[in-house]
């Protein structure tokens, strides 16, 4: 938002106290004007911040969120580029060209060389989505694509260790610290690393293998809150990448999308197989949600094509999703002759 002037012509007067009530006046209206930082709970009806602001927000609230607590109150980083003057925001340009392909890819697995190489080659200036984003530099699926190709993107992160690494290493993303339920509410985070994440999240064999007898009375508490409410915060309805990473609670977080409201082009889930349940839900409710899976290579397939370890891993820990409207806006590399997951 533009900061605010405020300019008068000289009036005479003949008081003293006269010209001391004019400017107790002009005063007042300013303090009125100017704008304030908030809880991003609380309604508002514009959008804060020019330059990157660190601390708490205030963002346009439409009316469904008016049961919002009073007192949630989220730390946000708000970028330059982020905001609009009407609802929803025009985020993702949809533009081809060539790329930095001197910027080195940043995934754990592999997962950003396999989506620019297969469904995102040559996307410039788009949008992500990252749930899970760590400290924004290691394991990192979207970093390559906003180095390489200038896209802008929106990282949710609960771990509070994390997430004050992560407004340090990408200054220009928009960044919430939360986490995603489908009623506002409390959890709990718990542990660091790859194997941290949101306690009440976590299967009962997740936590047996990770985090033993621990004690969620000794965890950090964080707020909880429905995903849309964020995207309705900031005008988001079209993400043109979705990675998600929540250490189990992926099925929970896509149950708080309203489809109806919301465009995802390309999803990466992960699916590491500790609960088959969950994965195959997963997958069901994308499915319904007008989702392709990208299919799989088999072992054999695998052994055929001479795939290396880091590929069958990537496969194994995660599950790639294209939405069946997205196929004509993405594109491949010229050399990839056919759809799959290594």
């Amino acid at each position: 938002m533009a900061s605010i002037h405020s300019s008068a012509r000289s009036h005479p007067l003949t008081s003293k106290l006269g010209a001391a009530i004019l400017l107790l006046l002009a005063a007042l209206l300013l303090s009125a004007l100017a704008p304030r930082g908030g809880p991003l709970g609380r309604p508002a009806s514009g959008f804060p911040g020019s330059g990157s602001t660190h601390g708490d927000s205030q963002a346009g609230s439409p009316q469904r969120w008016a049961h919002a607590p009073a007192n949630l109150n989220l730390a946000v980083q708000i970028p330059t580029w982020a905001g609009c003057s009407h609802h929803p925001c025009q985020y993702s340009h949809l533009a081809h060209g060539p790329v930095n392909t001197s910027v080195p890819f940043h995934s754990q697995f592999g997962e950003d060389a396999w989506l620019f190489r297969n469904v995102l080659h040559n996307r410039l200036r788009d949008f992500y989505l990252e749930l899970g984003a760590l400290n924004g530099r290691d394991g990192f699926n979207t970093r390559f694509f906003t180095e390489a190709a200038g896209w802008r993107g929106l990282l949710i992160e609960a771990d509070p260790g994390m997430y004050g690494e992560l407004t340090r290493n990408r200054p220009e993303a928009l960044c919430v610290h939360a986490a995603v339920c489908d009623t506002f509410q409390q959890v709990h985070w718990h542990g660091d690393g790859f194997e941290s994440g949101i306690w009440e999240f976590m299967s009962d064999k997740f936590r047996q293998t990770w985090h033993g007898e621990d004690s969620v009375e000794e965890m950090a508490a964080v707020p909880c809150v429905p995903l849309q409410y964020i995207l309705d915060k900031f005008g988001i309805d079209t993400i043109d990448l979705w990675t998600l990473d929540v250490e189990g609670g992926e099925l929970k977080i896509l149950g708080t999308v309203d489809w109806s409201r919301l465009r995802v082009k390309v999803l990466v889930v992960e699916t590491d197989g500790t609960d088959l349940a969950k994965d195959t839900a997963v997958v069901d409710l994308l499915s319904a949600a007008g989702f392709q899976q990208v299919r799989r290579l088999s072992e054999q397939e695998q052994a055929a094509a001479g795939v290396e370890f880091l590929g069958s891993e990537m496969a194994r820990m995660n599950s790639f999703f294209v939405h069946r409207d997205a196929w004509q806006h993405l594109a491949r590399a010229p050399d990839v002759a056919a759809l799959h997951v290594p």
